[in-house]
């Protein structure tokens, strides 16, 4: 019963949460899991991804976007945030890599490890980007 969404804790990758998470974790304007969940200052029902919110208040005068009181404020729900950080989910890179884990893991130390991430070249000027296990073959080519 997996469930995948859209993560703002890695610059809007897709992510799979193993198991269903309940809806109430859902942002409430764009309906993904809110990995890093805000509330308005309004104390209203409402959970919100943080750049939805941030957004939305722009964009609406400061008004609420649920319950439409004016002059709020926003802030991360730190409680939230670590109830969703102990959720299993599946490896970003899950095509080609098996891991399975808490979510804070896979932030924290998972993908600084994880063999099929994409990562940039270290030489200065290189440009190219390329998975972590094809490390050791691009240091034999790169010729910056």
């Amino acid at each position: 019963m997996s469930q995948q969404t859209i993560a703002s804790n890695l610059k809007n990758r897709s992510i799979t949460f193993i198991d269903k998470v309940d809806e109430y974790f859902n942002c409430s304007i764009c309906l993904q899991v809110s990995d890093i969940p805000s509330r308005c200052s309004c104390f209203c029902s409402g959970v919100f991804c943080t750049g939805c919110i941030k957004d939305s208040l722009k964009k609406c005068k400061k008004n609420c976007p649920l319950c439409n009181k004016s002059n709020v404020t926003s802030s991360i729900d730190v409680i939230l945030k670590n109830q969703i950080m102990n959720f299993n989910v599946n490896c970003v890179n899950n095509e080609e890599c098996s891991w399975t884990g808490k979510y804070c893991d896979l932030l924290e130390s998972h993908l600084q490890n994880c063999e099929y991430e994409t990562i940039n070249c270290k030489n200065n000027g290189c440009l190219i980007n390329f998975k972590r296990n094809e490390l050791v073959n691009h240091e034999l080519s790169c010729h910056v």
